[in-house]
């Protein structure tokens, strides 16, 4: 368990804008500009992370399907014929 919840955070802390880390990120950079970011830029910026996450996903549950489909055509008997 604990495990899981050391892998969460080390994603969480990612600097994609919709996790924490980009939360970060955002006030990082208002603090150096020293004013903050418009909102149009923030909305912007927060759809990119929704892509780059989404893209993350889609890219571990096809890496999931294809393991599952060559475990499963390795172990069938069907794939040992000659």
């Amino acid at each position: 368990m604990a495990f899981i919840s050391v892998n969460l955070a080390g994603l969480n802390i990612l600097p994609i804008p919709l996790l924490d880390g980009g939360h970060v990120l955002f006030l990082l950079i208002e603090g150096a500009r020293g004013k903050p970011l418009s909102v149009a830029v923030r909305m912007r910026l927060t759809q990119i992370g929704l892509v780059i996450l989404l893209a993350i996903a889609g890219i571990a549950v096809a890496n999931d399907v294809i393991r599952k489909c060559r475990s499963s055509s390795a172990s069938s008997p069907a794939a040992s014929a000659p």
